[in-house]
């Protein structure tokens, strides 16, 4: 996976010899997919999995993913807490 620290985009892609409508492509679906994989673990957790969680299932099934996009995925998927939820009164 290209992360942002290591090259950019038409970097890799040039020294892959491959077009940037490709690798934004593959990298848009793999966003997709670890969003859905978040719905599912969430769903089977029955809504009680935090972010930490979350990122280890993620890991454990072999993501490359960090604890602040999981963070924004899960908002995204429509999985997160509430503002100011704590838990149970």
């Amino acid at each position: 996976m290209v992360r942002q620290g290591d090259r950019t985009i038409p970097t890799v892609c040039r020294e892959m010899d491959l077009s940037e409508t490709a690798v934004r492509r593959w990298v848009e679906r793999a966003a997709v997919d670890v969003t859905a994989t978040i719905r599912a673990i969430h769903a089977a957790s029955g809504g009680q999995y935090g972010v930490p969680r979350v990122l280890a299932e993620l890991r454990g099934q072999g993501h490359d993913v960090g604890r602040k996009r999981v963070a924004r995925r899960r908002g995204s998927a429509g999985v997160a807490h509430p503002a100011g939820w704590h838990g149970a009164a």
